[in-house]
């Protein structure tokens, strides 16, 4: 919709654009009824008074007349010019790119644009500019033509964490005993697995607790389903054996 501003003495010309709603001047607050007439047989005796989808045949002279309590009325006009309209396209609404990628915006439809905020864009006043974003952020674009006719859209651009992985660090442990792996796993909707699956509580824990026999090497495969990085990472563990210690010794050894 397009306001035009809300005084009691009428501006002599009002813009309109083609294919939006044109709000009409608001009337006097203190008037006890209103008619507006107009072309295209346009008549109307709402306060919020509007002329929708604005076309060539509604140029021309609109009048208001206006009752108050005193008996008096008010008459008062403006001339509507119409203009030719806008209407904003944009390739995809919602697009997606993974930390320090790149993404290229698209509008078209208008003669001058402005994206708003310009956060992360190599320009704001271009149809197509590269977007890089360091968090998700939703852009406004508002076309225009050079008559003042405007249209807006709104884009969307999610930023995904990059996968970070890391087992832990290597580990010692006695024959018989557990200990407690700590890795760390960061990204957006990451999946991930240890292995091998042997003498582990749970192959899908960020830290679970392993108990193995023998030297072992655990590895984390982690990756992420929307495409922003896989990789592994591995932990050593070392078990030391039981160790007899006698309790006497001959003199030959």
């Amino acid at each position: 919709n397009v306001h035009a501003k809300p005084i009691h003495q009428l501006p002599k010309n009002i813009n309109g654009c083609i294919g939006r709603n044109l709000i009409l001047p608001y009337p006097s607050d203190i008037s006890i009824s209103i008619l507006w007439n107009g072309p295209n047989g346009y008549i109307s005796d709402k306060s919020l008074s509007i002329i929708s989808n604005v076309q060539y045949a509604d140029t021309g002279l609109y009048k208001l007349k206006q009752l108050y309590n005193s008996g008096c009325t008010t008459l008062d006009s403006f001339y509507l010019r119409v203009f030719p309209g806008v209407t904003v396209f944009v390739n995809d609404s919602v697009q997606s790119i993974c930390q320090s990628k790149t993404v290229v915006l698209s509008a078209s439809g208008g003669q001058h644009y402005q994206w708003t905020p310009s956060d992360g864009l190599s320009s704001d006043t271009i149809a197509n500019p590269i977007a890089q974003p360091l968090v998700s952020t939703l852009y406004n674009i508002i076309i225009s033509n050079d008559f003042g006719c405007r249209d807006s859209a709104l884009v969307k651009v999610n930023v995904f964490q990059n996968l970070s992985i890391s087992a832990g660090s290597d580990q010692i442990i006695n024959t018989g005993d557990s200990i407690m792996l700590n890795a760390t796993v960061t990204g957006t909707s990451v999946n991930f697995y240890w292995s091998p699956a042997t003498f582990i509580n749970d192959i899908h824990s960020i830290t679970p607790v392993v108990y193995p026999i023998n030297n072992t090497v655990y590895t984390l495969t982690a990756n992420s389903t929307v495409g922003c990085g896989s990789g592994t990472s591995s932990v050593k563990i070392k078990v030391y054996k039981n160790v007899f210690i006698p309790n006497a010794f001959t003199p030959n050894g």
